[in-house]
């Protein structure tokens, strides 16, 4: 194991963090050199805990930011498709509980982490290849931004069952990954370099109906290290 890099032991199906949360190993990938982990984890938020970050996330929402390709002014996807709420690093218990861990998971410190963000997603959107929509954070709006730092490692939870599609697909590794409730997917990606956004890695599927809530928390690293 690398240690340079976030990394999720896959030696027992049961994860036992710190605060005694049981997280059940779904699925993961044998990456080949170079090439990301990916890692789905069961159960790494209990339902209550999605709820409270979707109720927390309510009244911060904002329309996401797109860049328009007709304009060098950025736009706003619909505010009915694409919203963001932000969060600091352990604002609230449920979010620190949260950070804490993932840091065990990953065998990172829980400093080195952005802020969280939530996201909504409604019908008509895909929801893995909008642009920075799990892959990278927008570091000029997300809480907490790392001076000198890049992600490399995405966690992605699932905060409602997804009603239709919306899922997420790597195809270097073959695996797809569905939106359950309180399921969580792992990926670092190592190879990155500086302005790479490993949005080429990620493959997903149109929401046609309903709406998927997902948070999202990046790990990161000093460039210069």
């Amino acid at each position: 194991m690398d240690t340079t890099y976030p990394w999720i032991s896959i030696e027992q199906n049961i994860l036992t963090c710190p605060d005694g949360h049981r997280v059940r190993l779904h699925a993961y990938s044998i990456a080949p050199e170079f090439a990301p982990q990916v890692v789905v984890l069961g159960g790494l938020l209990s339902e209550t805990e999605c709820d409270e970050l979707v109720s927390l996330s309510g009244a911060r929402l904002q329309p996401a930011m797109a860049d328009d390709v007709c304009s060098s002014t950025p736009s706003h996807w619909p505010a009915e498709t694409v919203e963001h709420a932000h969060f600091a690093r352990a604002e609230h218990d449920v979010i620190a509980k949260i950070e804490s861990r993932i840091a065990a998971l990953s065998q990172w410190p829980v400093g080195d982490v952005y802020g969280l963000r939530v996201t909504r997603y409604r019908e008509g959107r895909d929801l893995a290849t909008y642009r920075g929509a799990v892959d990278l954070p927008d570091t000029a709006r997300d809480a907490d931004v790392l001076d000198d730092r890049r992600p490399i490692a995405t966690v992605v939870m699932y905060l409602n069952d997804c009603p239709s599609a919306g899922e997420i697909s790597f195809a270097q590794t073959g695996l797809s990954v569905c939106a359950h409730k309180g399921n969580a997917l792992f990926f670092n990606h190592p190879d990155l370099g500086e302005g790479a956004d490993g949005s080429g890695m990620l493959g997903g599927l149109t929401l046609p109906a309903g709406e998927t809530w997902i948070a999202t928390k990046w790990l990161a690293r000093n460039q210069h290290e």
